[in-house]
């Protein structure tokens, strides 16, 4: 039987992204036969969700929902697809040329490579690279007192040919939080609580969108799996042995910024 919900015209924009949302909700409910005593199961872990770390609401909805807010937006863009930005990003990086900054002795060398050009196959020359990427044990630096921000971050500009080149070590897969609310919903869907190895990029620069991605390295550790749903197979690359260096090359097409109309 239909709902008052379907029938009414929606006020404006909020009202129909949310009415829409809770009639999928309720076409589960119906489709998958849910019980009462399933859906008050629901709510109570929902409840547990009040008083736990700030963090734990993003975590669930970046999990289950940001990169299809991505992959919606790329059906608007000519360039690259853009990628989760995740909860690790922090301001303040150290500017770099041609490496970050890594702990001597610890790790795998690695080189990241990466091109950067406009839809038109134009390299673009001085984008603003954010990059990031979590160490040899799976930890991101600027969250513990003892890993200062200096590592493993860094922001380079491109060069005349659009290109940038880093030296840095191998990060490593690891898990999301799973102490919360978030990780016992993992636990009843009986998913993994892993990330894939991956690097991250912020992309900027005057008359273009800004761009978010990551590169993950093709057969590694949970690639085919990855808990957020962020891996798809244009951000995936193959991994080349250069003598004592792993390298990877990336290339990333940025979308042209609208031009705003003149004011007369």
């Amino acid at each position: 039987m239909e709902n008052d919900v379907t029938k009414r015209t929606p006020k404006n924009r909020a009202d129909e992204v949310i009415s829409a949302l809770v009639e999928a909700i309720k076409n589960v409910i119906r489709e998958k036969d849910v019980s009462y005593e399933e859906y008050r199961s629901a709510l109570g872990v929902l409840n547990k969700y009040n008083g736990t770390a700030p963090y734990e609401i993003n975590l669930v909805c970046d999990m289950f929902f940001e990169q299809a807010v991505h992959d919606q937006a790329k059906t608007h863009l000519e360039g690259s697809r853009p990628i989760l930005k995740g909860p690790y990003f922090l301001e303040g990086a150290p500017e770099v040329t041609d490496s970050l900054k890594t702990v001597p002795g610890e790790g795998e060398p690695f080189m990241i490579r990466a091109h950067f050009e406009d839809p038109n196959g134009a390299p673009i020359e001085g984008v603003r690279v954010n990059v990031w990427h979590a160490n040899p044990e799976g930890n991101y630096s600027g969250y513990f007192d003892d890993f200062p921000i200096e590592y493993f971050r860094g922001k380079v500009l491109t060069d005349s040919q659009g290109n940038i080149a880093l030296k840095t070590t191998k990060p490593k897969e690891y898990p999301i939080p799973t102490k919360g609310p978030t990780g016992e919903i993992l636990k009843a869907m009986e998913r993994s609580e892993w990330r894939p190895a991956h690097i991250h990029f912020l992309c900027e620069k005057e008359g273009f969108r800004p761009h978010i991605t990551q590169a993950y390295f093709a057969d590694h550790a949970f690639v085919d799996d990855d808990v957020v749903d962020g891996v798809r197979p244009d951000v995936v690359y193959e991994i080349k042995q250069e003598g004592e260096f792993q390298a990877i090359d990336v290339n990333v097409v940025m979308n042209r910024a609208p031009v705003k109309a003149a004011i007369s």
